[in-house]
């Protein structure tokens, strides 16, 4: 509204399912600019954290998801998405039937056998 546009993107139906509607609302009739720190609080945002600390923090993400099976996180970046796209028994079925080559597992596994 502060800019004379309207959403075409999606954000009238994404928003108000990440933030709830009394915010959804507030944010879009107002324009109100928002914090990194409220966007983390709101669930708009997975991490935050001071700027002095963003390298270190983003090096801390960075390996955290690179030990991690490649495989897996194709997998995930997949059902994911379903998610974002078909309703939840669609998503549920797609997950329970969809098969990924996943070469690590095994290996991955084994120390907690």
């Amino acid at each position: 509204a502060k800019f004379g546009i309207r959403p075409t993107w999606g954000m009238s139906q994404r928003l108000p399912s990440a933030v709830g509607i009394a915010r959804a609302r507030l944010l879009s009739y107002t324009g109100r600019r928002f914090s990194g720190k409220e966007a983390y609080e709101w669930g708009l945002a997975a991490l935050a954290c001071p700027l002095d600390e963003f390298d270190a923090t983003l090096e801390q993400l960075t390996q955290s998801l690179v030990a991690n099976s490649s495989g897996s996180l194709a997998a995930y970046k997949d059902l994911y998405r379903r998610y974002e796209l078909e309703p939840t028994a669609a998503g549920l079925a797609y997950e329970a039937n969809t098969r990924y080559e996943i070469a690590d597992t095994e290996a991955r596994v084994s120390d907690f056998r």
